[in-house]
């Protein structure tokens, strides 16, 4: 290899290259030396440091190259030569006929299988890589990947893949020039036999050698031309005669004899590795008649090219041929599905049916599967339940089942518009999707290479040609197929997160959508010059928050509605949020994420998380648009539906019916198919929950021991009951945790078998007993015939409960959690009383106790971190709990579990070597032995020296691995372990031992299992519970998807039979061989708190405090709302017991005969009143009295101890009132009777005044209404005066009219205005002498002056002598005048300043008054706002009238009635009577109140008598009663003291005879008047 690159260099198969990291050593001058990869590599890059060229250091480093840089030099190759080709491999999941070859050249070595990824470094050498067909395979599947990348097609074949190779070329030959590249005689043969004379150009080249100048192609349309029909037709059948590896001229000079037919096209499933199919163009074409002639051989040796280092010849099945060629036509054909159903999996040796296990019946629903809901038809729907595709009946229930071709389960499932098809996209490596015809349920297509784990949506277009696929995890491939030809039309990687929904446009052909994790993408199928492209714009979230999009709906223009996690809508347009619509007033359209839309009959519905069903107007939402103010458009829905109280909705389907148009079907992911009817009328029916399932995994179950009944509890919270017989459900009941585990009691315990103790995630274990529901219960169908009733309930764990177990002699239970602790409990009459717990090191994850035979009872406990505990039964007594529940007084042993696998394969390897060379060895001795037969010397042969191969260091898990289950063997002191993690596939016996034992041992050894038996099948499956039990001489070892033959368990072990339901789950009926019953992994629950103070788990006491605050607070709300109703029921309750419980002195009571129809019935007796007890208390008192007094004569006549008589008249013999009269006696008693008498008579006197004024009134109202005279009467005298007043009044005129006269009496003139002055001045002369003004003062002055000037004083009431007498009044009136007019001026002036001054003052007043009402209407209008506060707090009663009352939304029903009060017509008449009940009752109170006021007072009166006393004197008598009526307030009645002095007088003055009688007339009125009238309350 001087001068060549390592990459350029081929070695030859007897010289593989053996890479640095391969080697630990190498032999120089024949000793060993170390090697170490790394360090040399260092040490290069040093050396290259001292030159420029560092290509050339490097270029012949032989150094370990990982996965990704080989199927990089593969994928460059291919490309490069060959540009977009179509690769065909073969397959190594299967057996086939290439099998006997590759054992031939490996000479039977199998590798060791590699998990390795793109990045892992293989250390081993490629012979024994490639040896193993698992590690081939996986190589296969990473490089078709790559590939695929590159444009490239690839397809995959079960086993060889001659046939699938011929069949693509064939294909691709229809439509446009081919050419085959291939090494395999086979191939030919096929080609000549397929190839399709009308068809285009087909070539076939073998892969060109290094030297050859002028490769060889063949134009097979011609050889078969050449060759004749009859050849072409029969060409299997000589190639078979003439040897599969033969060469061509041989087959042909046979072939010209034989007659022929023209071939069909054929179906099959087969493939082959690394060959390409690619245009004719890209060959290496020679026009030479060489070329396209046959004489030449094919060159079957192996080529440069990488891909065919396997060397991967095959020859080919004649029969397969034979029966390809009468297969139909591909259009026509079906596949046959039983050949492509995945099968169990089970040895060769085995001798097992494969239908040992068959399904009888399904309970199951993935209901959280995305669009897991699919119509077919009218009555059918189709779903996956796990690995199977359920198709279910509505009507009938009755269920068929499919299961999957690849075994891994169902990823989608999608329906043709037509429904005549529906596809299955399964999981699994390179899963398929299968296409099944309906209602034929035939196989019709088979679409492979889709992706490479699992398909997460699919769906059709809407004309049904094409389906749309999208993968998950790891490559995420979005695959456009035309599914009818079984091709990939266009295929993209769709997002690097998880793809959750992809769809076409129902409008728009050519577009696609698909959403998912935190993005949605848009598609369009685009033609372009190079072809059809698939071309994704990504959707721009903008400002608005990233969201993961689960439903969306693609609308006519375009546009693309979806959801988004908080619950809005986000309208989608040229790959930018338009708008986010939301709900008004900020409310989000669902609480929570919109999983489904829908378009029906011009209406948008929206399917959320939160139950509710929304249908909105579509032109409002395709016509939104953003505010100014707001990125959000705000619509409330047109009408809504709520689908159940927890029902979480992801998806639904309209019905098929036609005449059930608005009736849909919903998928409920808490477990649930429901029938909605969107018709949301006042006659439309309530969402109906069709089928219940459970709302998750299903953690565990568990068989009745009496019955066919099974018990099933899932991490919904939900325990459920099936009849597996009927196939029908019985009951459930949910708690709020999900539930871990569940135990049916054995017969033991109970003997009707209705006991489960199941375990929840939360440490609480219930213990629940199936009972009979009674009829009056049953309200439905679907609610069943059997109810879970809740007996006990306990919290032993702090964590989720993993095992429970019940010991053999069904006394005791063990429970464990996942806080390390084992509770014991003690079982007895049906129930379980708690005994204390124990800690383990880890967390137990199975329990076992002693088999029944053994001499003492131990729980075996199995724990998570590798190791066993066995603790000494605790026997019920011995533990004290009242302080404590930790017992540390039981006994224990611990066995730590040691990995012994490593071990046992490097023992399997040496084996198996030494096998290899001893056959090799024995071969060659035969070879030797024949040819010395033959008389022919053996040539000596130079044995292969094998280099000895260092082997790998032992392998020790960082973690120990968990023990998933252990169980007792027969031999003392042994037990059998099943492990979970690395050390899989083994059972592994062990043994406890004690300190000598264990110092006497090497320490290496400490911890290994003494015996580990393999389990075939199962080395990377994890076995979680073991069933074990003869049957012909086999012993079943099962899990989830095993059941296996094994021979070497000790015959006596025990291992419990359990059935096992989903991965890693079970159910068991725990059976001994003995037929000794016990149940495993239960748990108990007891109180704790008497170990822990509970201050150690309070971590906040605040937050604690806060929270019953909080919790204190609405209970003070709820009890304040509910207080008016409390009241008010508790006063007719009062009310009812006050008027039928508390007057009865007994009810009724009936006695029936058992052996005759007789009844004795008692009849119901109302107390007699307080009074009459009293009355009759004092009578018997007087009696008594009366017969200790002496009597005095026979007549009656009674001496009292003063020694004064009364003479008394017997009272009349008809009953009335008896007269008494009464002698006055010195003791006064006259006297007061008197008083009495008259005080009684007043109040009767007053009484019948009151009745009789009362009286009188209504007469004068009568008369008055009856005098009334009629609205139109008119009065004779009215009218008279009316009449002579017209006649008779005067004509008076206005001051205002223009003819008024003034009247001669009120004209004025100077003598009458004298005169009013002289009468003004006399009477206000007294006032002018006292105070006088300065006027008057000199007017006095001057006549005074006038006086003492000899009396020469005018005097102004004579005229002067010489004046005219007109003149001179005159003079004086107007003199008059002028005084008035000056005094008035003065006067005038003098109010006007004092106007002005108080106006000046008054303005000064309204300036402060202004501002304190300023101020005072601040202060005003603040009181109004806080009253008004106030006020909105306060609840208001208002009365309305029944019609008053609607709750209408958009003048309709709402959909949504729960916030809503509901009366039915019988209620409502109800409540309508009881109002006329409430006012009859209403006038009856006022009734009873007057009659009691009454009582009352007599009561009072009654009291006073008894407070005086009939032995007191007069004065005595009168201090108390005054006394009393201080006291009390008020005076008391007359009539009460006549009553008592009448009872006095009896009693005194009647014989013994006399007095019975009176007592019994007595008794008869007072029964009279208790019937008459209602009980008195003192």
């Amino acid at each position: 290899m001087d001068g060549q690159t390592a990459a350029d260099y081929t070695f030859k198969r007897k010289d593989p290259a053996i890479t640095l990291a391969a080697k630990s050593s190498v032999k120089i001058d024949g000793g060993a030396v170390q090697v170490d990869a790394k360090l040399l590599f260092q040490r290069l890059t040093i050396a290259a440091k001292a030159t420029e060229d560092l290509e050339s250091v490097f270029k012949y480093e032989l150094c370990s190259s990982h996965q990704l840089c080989i199927c990089a030099q593969y994928t460059e190759y291919v490309t490069k030569k060959y540009t977009q080709a179509t690769v065909v491999f073969d397959g190594y999941d299967s057996t086939s006929t290439n099998d006997t070859t590759h054992q031939r050249r490996t000479r039977g070595h199998v590798g060791a299988t590699v998990t390795f990824d793109e990045d892992m470094q293989v250390t081993i050498k490629k012979k024994q890589f490639l040896a193993n067909k698992t590690n081939k395979q996986r190589f296969i599947n990473m490089l078709s990947t790559k590939l695929r990348a590159q444009n490239c097609q690839t397809h995959h074949s079960a086993s060889d893949a001659d046939l699938l190779i011929v069949q693509n070329a064939v294909e691709s030959a229809a439509t446009t020039d081919t050419g085959l590249i291939g090494d395999d005689t086979d191939l030919l043969i096929l080609l000549i036999y397929h190839t399709n004379l009308k068809s285009c150009d087909l070539l076939f080249q073998p892969e060109p050698k290094k030297n050859v100048k002028k490769p060889r192609v063949w134009n097979m349309k011609s050889v078969k031309q050449q060759l004749g029909p009859n050849v072409s037709q029969h060409i299997f059948f000589i190639h078979a005669l003439l040897g599969c590896d033969t060469t061509p001229p041989a087959c042909m000079a046979l072939a010209k004899e034989l007659p022929s037919t023209n071939p069909k096209p054929v179906r099959t499933s087969v493939n082959k590795p690394m060959y390409s199919i690619v245009p004719n163009d890209t060959l290496t074409q020679g026009e030479t008649e060489e070329q396209r002639a046959i004489n030449g051989e094919i060159d079957d040796s192996t080529s440069n090219d990488p891909a065919a280092e396997d060397g991967a010849s095959s020859s080919a099945n004649a029969e397969g041929g034979a029966s390809s060629a009468a297969e139909e036509k591909r259009e026509e054909t079906f596949y046959n599905f039983d050949d492509y159903v995945s099968k169990p999996t089970y040895t060769q040796d085995s001798q097992l049916p494969l239908d040992v296990l068959t399904l009888y019946h399904s309970f199951g629903y993935d209901c959280k599967k995305r669009r897991n809901l699919h119509l077919m038809d009218e009555e059918t729907v189709i779903f996956a339940a796990g690995n199977l595709l359920q198709i279910l009946n509505l009507h009938t229930t009755e269920q068929r089942y499919f299961r999957t071709s690849g075994g891994g389960g169902i990823g989608a499932i999608a329906v043709h518009p037509s429904r005549k098809y529906f596809a299955v996209a399964e999981k699994g490596t390179l899963p398929c999707i299968n296409i099944f015809e309906y209602p034929s349920l035939r196989l019709y297509k088979i679409l492979r290479d889709g992706t490479q784990k699992a398909y997460a949506s699919v769906d059709f277009s809407p004309d049904g040609e094409l389906l749309a696929s999208v993968g998950s995890d790891p490559d995420y491939m979005l695959t456009v197929w035309s599914w009818q030809q079984e091709k990939t039309m266009l295929r993209y990687k769709a997002f690097s997160q998880d793809v959750y929904k992809v769809s076409f446009s129902p409008e728009n052909p050519g577009q696609l959508t698909t959403s998912g994790s935190g993005h949605i993408r848009f598609w369009t199928m685009a033609r372009t010059f190079t072809g059809l492209k698939l071309q994704g714009a990504i959707g721009r979230f903008g400002r608005t928050e990233i969201s993961d999009i689960e439903g969306y709906v693609e609308l006519p223009d375009g546009k693309v509605l979806s959801g988004s996690e908080w619950g809005n809508m986000l309208l989608w347009e040229g790959g930018l949020i338009k708008v986010e619509i939301s709900r008004k007033a900020g409310k989000t359209c669902h609480q929570g994420a919109i999983m489904q839309f829908v378009m029906d009959e011009g209406e948008l519905i929206s399917v959320g998380q939160d139950g509710f069903i929304r249908v909105w107007d579509f032109e409002t939402i395709d016509q939104a648009d953003t505010s100014d103010e707001s990125v959000k458009c705000e619509l409330e829905p047109m009408r809504e539906l709520r689908v159940g109280s927890n029902a979480i909705l992801t998806s639904m389907v309209k019905s098929l019916n036609p005449d059930t148009p608005t009736i849909w079907y919903a998928q409920d992911a808490n477990g649930g198919i429901w029938k909605v009817d969107l018709a949301i009328s006042l006659t439309s029916k309530g969402p109906e929950k069709l089928f219940s399932y459970h709302g998750g995994e299903v953690t565990d179950c568990d068989v009745s021991p009496v019955s066919h009944l099974v018990a099933t509890i899932g991490t919904d919270g939900t325990l459920r009951v099936y009849d597996y017989y009927g196939k029908k459900p019985l009951c459930d009941v949910r708690y709020g945790a999900g539930g871990s585990i569940v135990r049916w009691m054995p017969k033991a315990v109970d003997r009707r078998g209705s006991t489960l103790v199941a375990g929840f995630s939360d440490g609480v274990v219930r213990v629940l007993s199936l009972v009979q529901r009674v009829e009056q219960d049953i309200s439905s169908q679907q609610r069943g015939s059997s109810e879970l009733v809740l007996t006990q309930v306990y919290k032993p764990h702090s964590g989720r409960v993993t095992a429970i177990a019940l010991d053999a002699s069904s006394s005791l239970l063990a429970t464990a959690g996942a806080d390390n602790t084992i509770f014991f409990f003690h079982v007895g009459n049906n129930a379980l009383s708690p005994l204390g717990f124990i800690t383990v090191p880890a967390s137990a994850t199975y329990l076992t106790w002693t088999p029944a035979e053994s001499s003492d009872s131990r729980l075996l406990i199995s724990c998570c971190d590798g190791r066993v505990v066995e603790v000494a039964a605790p026997k019920h007594g011995d533990h004290d709990s009242k302080k404590t529940y930790h017992m540390t007084n039981l006994n224990s042993r611990t066995f730590t579990f040691k990995s012994v696998k490593s071990k046992i394969k490097r023992a399997e390897e040496r084996k198996r070597k030494e096998e290899e060379k001893n056959k090799r060895q024995k071969e060659k001795e035969e070879r030797i032995k024949r040819l010395k037969a033959k008389g022919m010397e053996p040539e000596e042969e130079e044995e292969d020296e094998e280099e000895e191969e260092e082997e790998e260091p032992l392998f020790y898990p960082d973690e120990p691995s968990a023990i998933l289950q252990g169980f007792y063997s027969s031999t003392p002191g042994m037990f059998w372990l099943t492990m979970d993690g690395y050390d899989t596939g083994y059972l592994y016996r062990c043994r406890f031992m004690d300190e000598e034992q264990t110092a006497a041992m090497d320490p290496e050894l400490v911890g290994e299992p003494s015996l580990a038996v393999h389990l075939e099948c199962l080395d990377s499956v994890a076995v979680n519970c073991i069933s074990f039990r003869y049957i012909d001489d086999h012993r079943y070892i099962g899990d989830h998807r095993y059941i296996g033959d094994h021979r070497y368990i000790d015959d006596h072990m025990y291992i419990d039979d359990h059935r096992y339901i989903g991965d890693h789950r079970y159910i068991g009926d725990h059976r001994y061989i003995d037929d000794h019953r016990y149940i495993g992994d239960h748990r108990y629950i007891g109180d704790h708190s008497v170990r822990v103070d509970r201050k150690v788990f309070e971590l906040d006491p605040e937050l604690k405090e806060q929270q019953r605050a909080l919790a204190d607070s609405r209970i003070e709300n709820v009890r304040r709302e509910l207080e008016y109703e409390a009241i008010r029921h508790q006063i007719a309750l009062d009310k009812l017991k006050h008027r039928f419980k508390d007057v009865m002195e007994c009810e009724r009571i009936e006695l029936t005969a058992f052996l005759f129809a007789h009844t004795v019935s008692t009849f119901r007796c109302a107390k007699l009143s307080e009074e009459f007890h009293l009355v009759k208390a004092d009578l018997a008192e007087r009696r008594q009295r009366a017969r200790n007094s002496p009597l005095t004569s026979k007549e009656g006549s009674m001496v009292s101890r003063e020694g004064t008589a009364t003479q008394l008249r017997p009272p009349p013999s008809d009953g009335s009132k008896a007269e008494v009269s009464v002698k006055e006696s010195s003791s006064g008693l006259m006297l007061k009777s008197s008083r009495m008498a008259d005080t009684a008579y007043k109040a009767l006197n007053k009484a019948e005044e009151k009745k009789r004024k009362k009286a009188q009134r209504r007469a004068e109202w009568d008369a008055l209404y009856a005098s009334r005279p009629d609205d139109n009467y008119e009065d004779p005298a009215y009218l008279a005066s009316i009449r002579a007043a017209r006649d008779n009044m005067g004509d008076y005129k206005l001051k205002t009219a223009e003819d008024y006269v003034v009247p001669d009496h009120l004209r004025m003139n100077t003598d009458k205005k004298r005169a009013q002055l002289l009468e003004l001045r006399s009477s206000d002369g007294g006032s002018d002498e006292d105070d006088s003004d300065d006027d008057d003062s000199d007017w006095s002055e001057s006549e005074d002056g006038s006086d003492s000037d000899g009396g020469r004083g005018l005097d102004d009431s004579v005229c002067p002598a010489g004046c005219e007498q007109t003149m001179y009044d005159t003079v004086c009136a107007l003199r008059e005048n002028r005084l008035d007019i000056e005094e008035a001026v003065t006067e005038e002036k003098r109010s006007c300043e004092m106007t002005r001054k108080e106006h000046e003052a008054i303005m000064k007043k309204v300036k402060i008054i202004d501002g304190v009402l300023h101020a005072e209407e601040s202060d005003l209008e603040a009181f109004q706002l806080e009253k008004q506060r106030k006020l909105n707090e306060l609840d208001v009663v208002v009365t309305l009238r029944l019609e008053q009352i609607q709750h209408v939304v958009h003048a309709q029903l709402p959909a949504d009635l729960q916030p809503s009060i509901v009366i039915d017509a019988a209620t409502l008449r109800g409540l309508q009577l009881r109002i006329h009940q409430l006012q009859q009752e209403k006038t009856e109170q006022r009734k009873q109140y007057s009659i009691k006021k009454w009582s009352g007072k007599k009561v009072q009166q009654t009291s006073l008598l008894l407070y005086i006393g009939n032995d007191q004197s007069e004065d005595d008598a009168v201090a108390k009663e005054k006394e009393w009526v201080r006291v009390r307030g008020q005076t008391l009645p007359t009539d009460v003291y006549n009553v008592v002095l009448r009872q006095q007088f009896c009693n005194d003055g009647y014989d013994i005879h006399d007095i019975q009688h009176t007592i019994d007339k007595l008794e008869l009125d007072l029964m009279f008047l208790q019937r008459c009238r209602p009980a008195v309350i003192q």
